[in-house]
């Protein structure tokens, strides 16, 4: 739980193209290659929601892959998954 709000930075890679394959809500910054969501004061936890878009282009399937990277005031710890969820990165 934070004590005040916390940023994290995050790097996005994968096969899928940001705006064109998939959309986002819940990073307070997101571009093709990097964003950062914001844990509100008093949280442990923050959202960020990956929407795929439907086209009529057939193509095999793609990823997006959200890996949180160093910043200041946390520190990445291993992947866990919790299967109620989606892949989750611990921070500390």
């Amino acid at each position: 739980m934070t004590a005040g709000s916390l940023t994290v930075n995050f790097s996005v890679a994968g096969t899928a193209a940001f705006a064109t394959d998939y959309t986002q809500t819940g990073a307070a910054t997101f571009a093709a290659a990097s964003g950062t969501v914001t844990f509100a004061a008093g949280n442990s936890t923050a959202a960020v929601t990956v929407d795929p878009s439907a086209d009529s282009t057939v193509e095999s399937d793609e990823t997006v892959i959200l890996t949180a990277t160093a910043g200041s005031g946390y520190n990445v710890a291993s992947p866990a998954w919790q299967p109620e969820l989606s892949p989750t990165t611990i921070l500390t």
